[in-house]
C-alpha cells in the first residue's frame, strides 16, 4: 500500500516521519491477522508491505 501526502508535499520531515510510521504499524499489529513486513517511504510518500487474511478486506483495514 502506498500513502501520499497532500498535493504531495514533502510533510513526511525527519521529526514526522517516524510518528507517521510508528502509527501505520501500530494500527496493523492491532489488526487481527494482520502482519507488518515493512515500512518506508519518502517525505512525499508511505510504503506499506503488509500481509492480511483474505477475510479482511483493505478498506475495512484502512478506514479503522
Amino acid at each position: 500500500m502506498t500513502w501520499h501526502t497532500k498535493e504531495s508535499l514533502p510533510l513526511l520531515t525527519q521529526q514526522v516521519e517516524p510518528l507517521a510510521h510508528r502509527y501505520l504499524r501500530q494500527k496493523i499489529i492491532s489488526t487481527p491477522g494482520a502482519f507488518v513486513h515493512e515500512i518506508g517511504g519518502t517525505e512525499t510518500h508511505v510504503h506499506v508491505a503488509v500481509t492480511i487474511p483474505p477475510t479482511l478486506l483493505i478498506s475495512e483495514l484502512l478506514a479503522s
